[in-house]
C-alpha cells in the first residue's frame, strides 16, 4: 500500500514512473531522467534489503527499473507466455468509448507500428491469416493540468487512458491475455507559445508511442 500511494500519489513517484515508462518524452518534459533512474535503482535496493524481495521486484516492475532479476526484458526478447505456434495477429481498430474522436485510430496504428518493429508476434492485414486477434476498448480518457506558472497558466499536464484488451488464439478460441482496465499515464510539458487547442492533439500523439510498446511489451513478455 505505501509502495502504490508513494508512485501514485506524489509528485516524486509520478516523475519515476514517467521516467520509466518513456525515457525520451520524460526528458522532453524536463525530467531528470538518469537521475530518476538512479533513484529508482537505490530504492529498489533498498526495498530488497531492508523490507521484502517481494515488495521491491513489485516497485521495481511498476518503475522500469532495469535489471530487476525479474526473469525478462523491456525489448520484446523474453521468451512470454505466448504459445509457440501463435506467430502472426489481426489487430482489430479499438472501439471508442470515450468522448475524444479519432483516439482510436491513433492508438490502434501505434500499436499496428510497434508490433511491426518486433519480431515475435508480426501484425497481418487479413484475419483469416491470422493466429491471434486482438481487440480493445477504449474506456476513459483524461488530460489533467499538473503544473503551472506564475499567471496559472498550465505548463504540465498528465494524460491518462484506459483500455480493455483482450488477445485470442483463433484456432483454438482460446484466450491468451486479457485485461479490462489496462492503464496507461504520460507525462506532456506544454512547449512555449503553443495554442491551447493545440495541446491535447499533441499531447495524445507524444501518448501513443508509449502506450502502444507499453502494451506490446506487457502482451509479449506477461508483466
Amino acid at each position: 500500500v505505501c509502495v502504490y500511494f508513494f508512485l501514485w500519489h506524489t509528485t516524486f513517484g509520478f516523475r519515476l514512473r514517467a521516467a520509466g515508462a518513456e525515457a525520451k518524452a520524460a526528458r522532453y518534459a524536463g525530467i531528470n531522467v538518469p537521475g530518476s533512474l538512479v533513484a529508482a535503482t537505490t530504492a529498489f535496493a533498498f526495498l530488497r534489503r531492508v523490507v521484502d524481495a517481494r515488495i521491491a521486484l513489485l516497485a521495481a516492475a511498476l518503475l522500469g527499473v532495469p535489471g530487476a532479476g525479474c526473469g525478462y526484458a523491456l525489448v520484446g526478447a523474453g521468451k512470454g507466455t505466448l504459445p509457440a505456434e501463435v506467430r502472426t495477429v489481426f489487430v482489430r481498430t479499438f472501439v471508442n468509448e470515450t468522448t475524444r474522436v479519432g483516439l482510436e485510430q491513433i492508438l490502434t496504428d501505434a500499436v499496428l507500428r510497434e508490433l511491426s518493429a518486433r519480431s515475435r508476434l508480426k501484425p497481418v492485414s487479413r484475419e483469416a491469416e491470422a493466429d491471434s486477434e486482438l481487440k480493445g476498448r477504449l474506456v476513459s480518457y483524461g488530460v489533467q493540468a499538473v503544473r503551472f506558472d506564475e499567471a496559472g497558466r498550465a505548463l504540465e499536464y498528465e494524460i491518462a487512458v484506459t483500455a480493455a484488451i483482450v488477445l485470442t488464439e483463433r484456432s483454438a478460441e482460446k484466450v491468451l491475455f486479457e485485461n479490462s482496465s489496462f492503464s496507461f499515464r504520460q507525462p506532456y510539458k506544454v512547449p512555449p507559445s503553443t495554442e491551447y487547442i493545440n495541446v491535447e492533439t499533441t499531447a495524445i500523439d507524444t501518448l501513443a508511442r508509449p502506450f502502444a510498446r507499453s502494451l506490446v511489451t506487457t502482451l509479449l513478455e506477461g508483466f
